[in-house]
C-alpha cells in the first residue's frame, strides 16, 4: 500500500513538472470552505470566520491564502481587483485542516449607507515576482450584512403629560439600542424643540452621557402661557446608530393655589405702634410652598389701608392698628395669570395686653460683673410669661426683673417678650443695649521729679501706671510712719535722712488692685554741699596745674630758639 502512494505522489511529481503553466497548488478533499457564525452583524461586533483548506504547494511558485472583505458582488469581479481593492483582509497560515479569525471592520471605510452587503472571500492563489501568474485561482464566499442600531428610550415616554403652570417636569433617560439593551448610545447632543401650536418657543440641545442618558427640565423653556406644546426630540445619527426623531404633547394647565394664614386669629391690641402685620403662605397640591412675584392681592375688610411685602418664604400685608379691641374679619383673594387661587375668609379678634418695656441702670458694665434689668412696661391683671433674651446666645430668664452677668466684651441686644395663655405675645426689642468692656487690672507705677534727695526739701510724686477699667482709688505710703496721701500726684518732704519705701496702691471701679513699691534715700543737705565744694577745689587745683605747665613748656621752647640763633652767626661778621 504504502508504495502505491510513493508511486502515486512521483506521477503528479512528474505531471506537475511536465505542465509548467498549471497551478502550483493541488487541492485535496474536502475543498477549501468558508463560513461564519451569523449573516447579520452591526458595527461594533467581532466577526467569526471558520475556514477549511487541503491543499498542496510547490516550492516554485508563491501560494497565498487569504480572506478579504469586499461591498460588491465578486461575481462581477476579477481576482485581481479583488486583491487590491479589498476593504479589509487577514492573511492566513500556511496549514491545512479548520482555522479560526475574529475580526471587526470600523463603519469609517464605508460611504454608502446602511445597512450594507459584505462578501467574505476565501481565496488561494498564486504569485511570482508579486505578479498574479494566472487566474485559475480557487475561492469561496459568504454574503453577511452590516446594520446600525435603532435608538430607543430605556424608559418609554407617555404620549401626553399634564402639567401645572410652572410645574417642573423631568426627562431623565437613557437612549439605548432596540436591538440590544446593553448598547448605549454614548457621546453627542439630543436636540429638544418645543412648539406651542406652530409658534417656536425654544431649542436646546443637551449632553448625552457615555452611558447614553441625558436630563431635560421642561422649566427650561421659559414657558410663558398655559396651552397644549409640542415637544420634538431629535437623537442626531452617529457611528452606530441611526438617528431618530421623537414627539411628546405637554399640555399645561393652570397651577391650584391654596392661601392659607397661620397666628392670625387673634392679636394683641397696642394703641402705641401704627400698623401690624398678616402672614401668608402660598402652597401648591403637595403643600409646598410657592413664590410668585408680585402677585395681585385682594383683600375685603374693615381695617385700614394695607400694603404687602415678601420675606422668609412669606407674604406680609401690614395693616394700620383699630382704633380699640374687638373683633374684625378679613377676606382675602388673589390673582395672577397661569394660577387658580382659592378665598379665605376668617375673623380676628384684638385682645387688650400690656405695652412692654425695661431699663437698666447700667448699660455700660465690666465683663464679669451682675447687670440688673427692670420690668417698666404697663400693669397688667393676668398672668402673663416673660422671657428674657440678653443677646449673647448663652442666657434667658423668666423673672419679671431679672439679673444677669456678661462674660465677654460686646454690645447685647436686649429682647422682652411676653405671652398670655392663648400664646399671644408682645416683644420690646433694644439694639445694642448693653456694652460689656474688657475687666482690666490696673498697674501701678510712679517717677519723681526732684533731682536731689534731701531732708525737708518737696519732692513732686508722679503716677505712670495703667488705669485698668477707671481708677477710683489712690493710697500713697511713703514710709517714715507720718505720710499718707489719696491724691494721684502728691508732693511730700521727709523730715530726717534715710532709707524710705514707698508703696502706691491702685484700685479700679470692679475693685481691681495695683501695687507698686520702691526704695528711697534722703540726705542730709550737708553731704550734697560738700560734695559740691570738693568738686569746685578740685577744678580749681587742675586749672593751677594746667597753667603751670603751658608756663613751662613755652619757657623752654624761647630759651632753645636763642641758642638756634646764635649759632648761625660767621666769626668774621663779630667786630670788637
Amino acid at each position: 500500500m504504502k508504495k502505491h502512494v510513493i508511486i502515486l505522489l512521483i506521477i503528479f511529481s512528474l505531471i506537475f513538472q511536465c505542465f509548467p503553466y498549471a497551478n502550483a497548488y493541488l487541492l485535496f478533499e474536502p475543498f477549501p470552505n468558508i463560513e461564519t457564525d451569523k449573516s447579520e452583524y452591526f458595527l461594533d461586533e467581532n466577526i467569526s470566520i471558520y475556514a477549511s483548506w487541503n491543499i498542496y504547494s510547490s516550492a516554485e511558485e508563491e501560494t497565498h491564502i487569504k480572506i478579504f472583505f469586499i461591498n460588491i458582488d465578486p461575481e462581477t469581479l476579477t481576482p485581481s481587483w479583488i486583491i487590491n481593492n479589498s476593504l479589509h483582509e487577514i492573511e492566513c497560515p500556511f496549514e491545512n485542516g479548520y482555522n479560526y479569525f475574529q475580526t471587526s471592520i470600523q463603519s469609517s471605510i464605508f460611504s454608502s449607507q446602511f445597512p450594507t452587503t459584505l462578501w467574505v472571500i476565501l481565496m488561494i492563489y498564486n504569485m511570482q515576482d508579486e505578479i498574479l501568474i494566472n487566474d485559475d485561482i480557487f475561492w469561496n464566499c459568504k454574503q453577511i450584512s452590516l446594520n446600525k442600531y435603532n435608538p430607543i428610550f430605556s424608559n418609554q415616554l407617555e404620549n401626553q403629560i399634564n402639567l401645572e403652570f410652572n410645574d417642573n417636569y423631568f426627562i431623565n433617560n437613557s437612549i439605548i439600542a432596540q436591538q440590544n439593551n446593553s448598547k448605549f448610545y454614548s457621546g453627542g447632543f439630543i436636540s429638544a424643540t418645543l412648539k406651542l401650536d406652530t409658534l417656536l418657543i425654544d431649542i436646546k440641545e443637551y449632553n448625552i452621557s457615555d452611558q447614553g442618558s441625558f436630563f431635560i427640565n421642561i422649566s427650561d423653556f421659559n414657558i410663558s402661557i398655559i396651552g397644549f406644546y409640542n415637544l420634538s426630540l431629535k437623537i442626531l445619527e452617529n457611528e452606530l446608530f441611526y438617528g431618530r426623531d421623537l414627539f411628546q404633547i405637554i399640555n399645561i394647565t393652570e397651577k391650584i393655589i391654596k392661601i392659607t394664614t397661620f397666628n392670625n386669629n387673634k392679636y394683641i391690641y397696642n394703641s402705641s405702634i401704627d400698623f401690624f402685620l398678616m402672614g401668608f403662605q402660598l402652597l401648591d397640591k403637595n403643600n409646598n410652598t410657592i413664590v410668585l412675584n408680585d402677585p395681585n392681592w385682594d383683600i375685603l375688610t374693615n381695617f385700614n389701608q394695607y400694603d404687602s411685602l415678601y420675606m422668609n418664604n412669606c407674604y406680609y400685608i401690614r395693616f394700620n392698628y383699630p382704633e380699640h379691641s374687638g373683633k374684625y374679619f378679613v377676606n382675602i383673594s388673589t390673582s395672577k395669570y397661569g394660577y387658580e387661587f382659592n378665598f379665605l375668609y376668617y375673623e380676628v379678634e384684638f385682645q387688650d395686653f400690656p405695652i412692654v418695656d425695661f431699663f437698666s441702670l447700667s448699660p455700660l458694665i465690666i465683663a464679669g460683673q451682675i447687670v440688673h434689668f427692670f420690668y417698666s412696661g404697663t400693669d397688667f391683671n393676668e398672668d402673663l410669661l416673660f422671657h428674657w433674651d440678653f443677646g449673647d446666645e448663652l442666657g434667658t430668664a423668666n423673672d419679671t426683673n431679672p439679673n444677669y452677668s456678661y462674660k465677654n466684651p460686646g454690645f447685647y441686644t436686649v429682647i422682652l417678650s411676653i405671652y398670655n395663655i392663648d400664646g399671644n405675645e408682645v416683644t420690646m426689642t433694644k439694639k445694642k443695649y448693653i456694652e460689656v468692656i474688657e475687666d482690666i487690672v490696673p498697674e501701678a507705677n510712679f517717677t519723681f521729679n526732684s533731682e536731689s534727695l534731701i531732708k525737708n526739701e518737696e519732692i513732686h510724686f508722679i503716677f505712670t501706671g495703667t488705669s485698668g477699667n477707671g481708677l477710683i482709688s489712690f493710697i500713697w505710703d511713703f514710709g517714715d510712719n507720718f505720710g499718707l496721701s489719696h491724691e494721684k500726684n502728691p508732693k511730700y518732704s521727709y523730715k530726717t535722712p534715710g532709707m524710705f519705701t514707698v508703696i502706691l496702691i491702685v484700685v479700679d471701679i470692679d475693685g481691681d488692685k495695683g501695687t507698686y513699691i520702691h526704695y528711697i534715700r534722703i540726705l542730709e543737705y550737708s553731704d550734697k554741699n560738700i560734695l559740691n565744694n570738693t568738686f569746685k577745689d578740685r577744678a580749681l587745683i587742675y586749672s593751677l596745674i594746667f597753667s603751670f605747665l603751658i608756663g613751662s613748656i613755652f619757657i623752654v621752647y624761647s630759651r632753645n630758639k636763642r641758642r638756634n640763633i646764635s649759632k648761625k652767626i660767621p666769626l668774621k661778621s663779630l667786630k670788637l
